[in-house]
């Protein structure tokens, strides 16, 4: 009887990522639509006992477990405690992305290695770098000197959960993880040839995509990882290919941003660049008051945005309609006060602790995913500074995919330095 109960329990697993995927798909949608959806998070209670039954853990305990935690304690209190609220419905795309987060580390133990994970990662970037090509909204004043190139992309229109397409620095900041991520891996000593072929092939449609949205931010932060990475292959030709390469991507930007495609268009751009700088200091100048006035629970979740918060703290640059911030550490100080941005702080903490507990202790295999991981996440805090996914986006659950890989990674580090140990005491 347990072996039957075992065997279905696992062929149960199976369905887990297709259950992700169609989640994701869903909670993409404006909350119209996502809140027929909700009830897909009932899923994971689901697959937690399917793989107690099958593997005999619930969830792998990592230094992740007591921030995420927090957080969702934390948002769910501000549901209620903050002045403005939508609701629990806003907990919902977090608890996708510890869903999510989780699904990949259980995944990598019973694997017994990240290529899974990674995989997923790959899969990810090919679909980001589809919309980001072909749904991207692009900008005239960003993109012009791009825009032969840009008029020769296919363009595509009502792609699910996206049909308006996309906003140029909103896509820049999921695809500020997955360049570097996948760049790394396709450069490191990955344990699978075909994946490092197409993790290689995405991220350079990935590059070109954030390349002709002109998110400088993005663009700063992704330029700094690759170079990072770069200088951690080790010394010889490989390394100096990459680090040319590097260096004409930052030649190349350069060129760009003095306009010398376009030399017409230099005083507009420089204009252009003089005015996005000044709006975002005003917006967060204006979260720092919003943090000031309710340092406890900020005004709500995802509340920046609601209309009343608009009056009492305009923002006459951006026709007072600002998504957000534009800093992330602001942006969760507005949603959830001070204590939030605390939380926040230690998530972020503890993602950089596994990761360098890995590149400490992991084979070469195993430091390269940390490397990557770490890379992404340290490209999109540089985006962070000057713009912002917050954990309601839409693609957040890219951040939390971040954290998985990381968490996975760690995992599997200790359990090898665990049977390590365990075969020392046996002789």
């Amino acid at each position: 009887m347990k072996a039957y109960i075992e065997l279905w329990a696992g062929r149960l697993l199976r369905l887990e990522p297709a259950m992700l995927a169609g989640a994701i798909l869903a909670f993409a949608y404006p909350p119209g639509v996502r809140r027929y959806w909700l009830w897909l998070l009932l899923l994971w209670p689901l697959f937690l006992g399917a793989r107690w039954l099958a593997r005999g853990r619930l969830i792998t305990r990592l230094p992740l477990f007591w921030p995420c935690a927090a957080l969702i304690l934390l948002a769910a209190f501000n549901v209620y405690a903050a002045p403005y609220t939508r609701g629990l419905e806003m907990l919902a795309r977090p608890l996708l992305g510890l869903w999510l987060c989780w699904a990949l580390i259980e995944t990598a133990r019973d694997a017994g290695s990240v290529d899974r994970p990674l995989w997923a990662g790959a899969a990810l970037g090919a679909v980001a770098s589809v919309l980001a090509l072909g749904a991207t909204q692009w900008s005239a004043s960003k993109s012009g000197q791009m825009w032969a190139v840009i008029a020769a992309l296919p363009a595509i229109r009502g792609f699910p959960a996206f049909e308006a397409g996309l906003n140029p620095n909103e896509i820049a900041g999921a695809l500020a993880w997955l360049v570097p991520l996948l760049a790394g891996i396709a450069i490191g000593p990955a344990r699978s040839l075909g994946l490092r072929l197409a993790a290689g092939a995405v991220s350079a449609a990935l590059l070109l995509a954030l390349f002709l949205g002109q998110s400088r931010a993005a663009l700063f932060g992704v330029l700094g990882a690759l170079a990072l990475i770069a200088l951690l292959i080790p010394t010889g030709r490989r390394r100096w290919l990459a680090l040319l390469g590097v260096a004409a991507l930052i030649a190349l930007q350069t060129a760009v941003m003095a306009s010398a495609f376009q030399p017409a268009r230099r005083d507009t751009a420089a204009a252009r660049d003089e005015i996005s700088i000044g709006s975002r200091f005003d917006m967060q100048i204006n979260a720092l008051e919003i943090i000031r006035a309710y340092p406890l629970t900020g005004v709500g979740l995802n509340m920046y945005r609601d209309s009343r918060v608009r009056q009492a703290y305009p923002t006459p640059a951006m026709n007072n309609r600002p998504p957000h911030t534009h800093n992330e550490l602001l942006q969760i100080g507005t949603d959830m006060g001070i204590p939030g941005m605390a939380v926040y702080i230690w998530l972020n903490g503890a993602a950089a602790y596994m990761l360098y507990w890995s590149w400490r202790r992991g084979d070469p295999a195993a430091r390269a995913v940390s490397a990557a991981t770490a890379a992404g996440l340290l490209a999109h805090t540089v985006y962070g500074v000057a713009d912002a996914i917050p954990l309601w986006d839409r693609l957040a659950f890219v951040y939390w995919l971040m954290l998985g890989l990381a968490g996975a990674q760690h995992a599997l580090v200790k359990l090898e330095l665990q049977g390590q140990v365990r075969a020392q005491r046996a002789l």
